[in-house]
């Protein structure tokens, strides 16, 4: 009968084994067996990755309309990523299928300077996809047109989180030689609040942008109440504001009987 004791592996009557040796051997096998296995890494990988982490996470449909993809292979991917901790799967809401966020070891490969974040908000979850989806419609109704994430934003201006001085758009649209400031509004904000924001974006007041040329807001179809408070609200101000109604870009205008806001003096831009 075989025993296994700290000094070696002993037979009846046999010569002890030195186990030591043996297990160096066994685990440096396994590793360069780990390493052969690991999966290869294309560069379409690392673009979506990277894409992903522009806005912090992003779910598999999302990443399927992205990137002209089956969600089949978008799933196949991300679990072979998912494996290798290049990408963590979160699921916060019972009935969803959950988000993929690119971990630093993926983004490193990449080269990309954005961190990756480290939890998911389920405060702002609703909100960080609904703006994606809105980016994705922008790109494909405005052809060449290139989007700046709100992340993008804070990491040129030096600016990590929510909270901090100055106002960012969820995203910045640049088209045809123009800045458009695209806000993604899901429920109303206090009026005192709406009026700050509307001050620094006339003034064009955004940390580490260097102008913006307007500010579209986008409203959810079923939010159509708040999309017509939105336009009496800006309607004063020409062309500067204007209000859409998603996801069918539907230009919204004020509701009949409702009076434009008056224009304070240090508002008027245009």
């Amino acid at each position: 009968m075989s025993s296994v004791w700290d000094g070696g592996l002993v037979g009846g009557g046999g010569e002890g084994v030195g186990w030591g040796e043996k297990k160096e051997e066994y685990i440096g096998k396994k590793e360069k067996e780990r390493k052969a296995e690991k999966m290869k890494l294309t560069r379409r990988d690392l673009e979506m990755c990277e894409w992903i982490n522009r806005f912090g996470y992003a779910t598999a449909d999302q990443i399927s309309k992205k990137f002209q993809m089956s969600k089949q292979v978008v799933y196949r991917r991300f679990r072979e990523m998912e494996k290798e901790i290049y990408v963590i799967r979160e699921r916060l809401l019972f009935q969803e299928s959950g988000v993929y966020r690119p971990t630093s070891e993926i983004l490193s490969l990449a080269g990309s300077n954005l961190s990756p974040i480290r939890k998911v908000s389920l405060a702002t979850y609703q909100h960080s996809l609904g703006v994606i989806d809105v980016c994705l419609i922008l790109e494909q109704k405005y052809s060449g047109a290139e989007i700046t994430t709100e992340r993008e934003l804070r990491a040129a201006a030096g600016k990590a989180g929510p909270g901090q001085e100055g106002h960012f758009p969820d995203a910045i649209m640049s088209y045809m030689g123009e800045k458009i400031a695209i806000e993604f509004e899901q429920n109303p904000k206090g009026r005192s609040r709406l009026k700050k924001i509307k001050t620094m974006l006339l003034r064009g007041d955004i940390p580490g942008v260097d102008r913006i040329d307007g500010v579209w807001y986008i409203v959810p179809q079923e939010q159509k109440a708040l999309a017509q408070t939105l336009a009496a609200e800006f309607s004063a101000h020409g062309d500067y504001f204007q209000v859409y109604l998603y996801p069918d870009f539907e230009k919204v205008q004020a509701a009949p009987g409702v009076e434009p806001v008056p224009v304070m003096k240090n508002w008027a831009r245009r």
